[in-house]
């Protein structure tokens, strides 16, 4: 009796431990499937908000191509109707504010060709002289360097051969950290200039208030064209001071190409390449639209003319 007594008393301690052990256990596994289980719901709501954010940016971008192609068919129909239009002899036009279903919308159009298109710099890639001096002349009156006009001639035209004293072909722009060729084409849009010798974000950002780059040669719009842009073409041959006077004096417009000229003195004439007009047929749209806390901005360039059916897109890109 003694003994086996003795016996149960010495297990007792092992049958504690061994519980303990059990008891740890337990409360162990219990909190790894908690984790798990948190771990679950918190990707599964990961997953639940990316769906939601993917189909809220989904919508946005749908309504923002819609409202382009929205504008693109009010330029047509204005053209149409006014062989130009008020919206080519006026400013940039404002799409206020207004409320789709579960989101906003925004809009911008204006008419582009108020800006003195670079591309008007080469014919059949080719630049003369006459056009050299007007872009020069056009990069002085709006305070850029003038001989990043031979940097940009170089880039355009078809041949090899590097304009002094600030020109740039392959042999430069193959030295290059980032080495590429020169594109010898005509510039697709403004950003191309970030590839070209001596352009920089200052410059540029200047640049996107007077100039523009369009797929062909395109007369200057009288009726939108900033001072520098007009007396740009005549090459150096009028002051800014003139160029002031005719925006102030054109009022709502230039009914007619003839009445512009009325105000260029008798000596003076635009020379061969280049023109002017009082409307347009390129516009350039930005619609930008919020669903939820997405937001999809698109800028794209169109072209409408009276005998097309719809506007035509140029190019698409998100803002």
């Amino acid at each position: 009796m003694n003994v086996k007594h003795q016996k149960n008393k010495r297990c007792l301690p092992n049958l504690k431990s061994r519980n303990g052990l059990a008891l740890v256990t337990v409360l162990i596994v219990m909190t790894i499937t908690v984790s798990l289980v948190s771990f679950m719901f918190i990707r599964q709501d990961a997953r639940v908000r990316s769906l939601e954010n993917s189909s809220s940016r989904a919508q946005a971008a749908t309504v923002a191509r819609s409202a382009i192609e929205w504008m693109g068919e009010l330029a047509l129909a204005d053209a149409k109707d006014k062989k130009g239009g008020h919206l080519a002899e006026g400013g940039p036009e404002e799409i206020p504010l207004f409320e789709v279903e579960g989101g906003e919308l925004t809009g911008r159009i204006e008419t582009v060709q108020g800006k003195l298109n670079l591309n008007n710099l080469s014919k059949s890639g080719a630049v003369d002289q006459p056009g050299l001096k007007i872009m020069r002349n056009f990069f002085k009156l709006i305070d850029v360097p003038q001989e990043l006009a031979e940097a940009l001639a170089d880039w355009v035209d078809k041949d090899g051969d590097m304009r002094p004293p600030s020109g740039a072909e392959d042999e430069y722009y193959l030295s290059l950290k980032n080495p590429h060729r020169t594109a010898n084409v005509e510039l697709v849009e403004l950003n191309a200039l970030y590839f070209i010798k001596g352009f920089d974000k200052k410059i540029i950002e200047k640049l996107r208030t007077y100039a523009v780059a369009l797929p062909e040669g395109t007369p200057l719009n009288v009726n939108t064209a900033s001072a520098e842009a007009i007396t740009a073409i005549f090459g150096g041959a009028l002051p800014l001071k003139w160029g002031k006077s005719v925006v102030e004096a054109r009022g709502n417009g230039f009914e007619k190409v003839s009445d512009f000229k009325k105000l260029i003195p008798l000596e003076i004439s635009i020379p061969t390449g280049w023109s002017i007009s009082v409307n347009s047929w390129y516009y350039l749209i930005r619609a930008e639209a919020r669903f939820q806390k997405a937001r999809v901005a698109y800028m794209a360039l169109i072209e409408v003319r009276e005998s097309y059916d719809t506007a035509r897109i140029i190019w698409l890109k998100e803002a």
